[in-house]
């Protein structure tokens, strides 16, 4: 078992750990397999199979498409292919043993270890192993075939025929496979044969993997940016927090703030546009050059500035504000607590005036370090 634990393929939930355990039946000792969870999956036989065989090709029905069994061969035959080119046998592939996930058309095998727990891995020989194998992956194929999980046997007078929807490529890696043995006529059909047999449709997949990954890329492109937006407003968000520490740069971010959030029409009323907040994060982001006006909430003072300014002062203000929390609570400002109850006046009154501080207060006319291209214009 320590073996298998070792394996890794993107069809196989991995087995974390075998632990013995007697805590389950007195005096008796048990087997405990650990496997990885996998999130969104669901069993096979509960997406995909049904108790009623399908039969009819004209009922609306949850099994699977030709393409859907062409994707699920492949991933198939290539998960019993990595354990047979290192003399393992897979064993014990089941439609029960197998998860579902829809967003990726993915097939896994959650079975990894049972049979040879259950059965001992002592009997039978290698290839006898190697051919079962080969034979579950065709009962799997004829189970998805027939959307049920109904044993058929496809050697009935008209089988084919009440399948339509399975094309004859379909119909033959499905019976080369069930006639698989390691004895007689087909004692010497491995996995490789198989994959042979499905090298045409090998090409199909690798094609809409490729562009399934690109679909991933670009949905991971936009989390990307959004994470870089996420970051600078959390840290212009944590900046204007602290009330208790108004200087002219701040007030600077304070007035950027509103520029960004707080945009009006004519009327007075909210102006809610995305493109403008997503356009200045970005710039504010890159550091641009362009300059911009912002307006008080009193319209009494104008402040012009680069984003690149903006940028300069927010990461100034932020790296104040990493090392004031860094020196610990002995000299930082303790606010008041906020008790059930108390009363407007006494929190007023047991708040320090650095903590009442109005924020509209005016800036001085010195503007923080000499050469930075704002100005405040009363």
């Amino acid at each position: 078992f320590e073996k298998l634990r070792h394996f890794r393929h993107p069809n196989l939930v991995k087995l974390n750990s075998v632990t013995p355990t007697n805590e389950f039946i007195l005096g008796s000792t048990d087997i405990v397999l650990e496997y990885r969870m996998v999130k969104h999956a669901r069993a096979l036989k509960d997406s995909l199979l049904s108790t009623v065989p399908r039969r009819d090709p004209l009922r609306t029905t949850d099994s699977a498409t030709e393409g859907q069994l062409w994707t699920f061969a492949v991933q198939l035959v290539g998960l019993i292919r990595s354990f047979h080119e290192l003399k393992v046998p897979l064993r014990g592939m089941h439609y029960s043993k197998l998860l579902y996930i829809e967003e990726s058309s993915r097939l896994m095998f959650t079975g990894l270890g049972l049979v040879d727990l259950v059965q001992g891995s002592d009997k039978g020989t290698l290839e006898e192993h190697c051919a079962e194998d080969i034979r579950s992956l065709g009962e799997v194929l004829l189970h998805l075939v027939t959307g049920s999980v109904e044993r058929s046997n496809p050697k009935e007078d008209n089988f084919w025929e009440r399948m339509p929807w399975c094309g004859e490529p379909m119909r033959k890696l499905i019976e080369m496979c069930l006639s698989a043995s390691a004895t007689g006529t087909q004692q010497n059909l491995t996995i490789h044969d198989i994959c042979t047999l499905i090298a045409s449709r090998l090409s199909i997949e690798v094609g809409h993997q490729q562009g399934h990954v690109d679909f991933l890329h670009h949905e991971c492109s936009k989390s990307q940016e959004n994470g870089r937006m996420m970051r600078l407003m959390m840290r212009l968000n944590l900046i204007l927090a602290c009330e208790e520490h108004h200087t002219d740069e701040r007030y600077v971010l304070r007035l950027f703030h509103q520029y960004v959030f707080h945009q009006v029409d004519e009327s007075g009323r909210p102006r809610l546009d995305w493109g403008h907040i997503y356009h200045c994060l970005n710039k504010l982001d890159i550091g641009s050059d362009e300059i911009i006006q912002m307006v008080a909430a009193d319209q009494d003072h104008i402040i012009v500035a680069s984003y690149e300014d903006i940028k300069n002062i927010l990461e100034s203000s932020f790296h104040e504000l990493e090392e004031e929390a860094q020196r610990g609570p002995d000299t930082a400002a303790t606010a008041p607590t906020l008790m059930a109850g108390t009363p407007v006046s006494m929190l007023m009154s047991n708040t320090p005036s650095s903590l009442r501080a109005p924020i509209t207060g005016t800036p001085s006319s010195t503007m923080g370090q000499p050469g930075m291209r704002y100005g405040m214009f009363p």
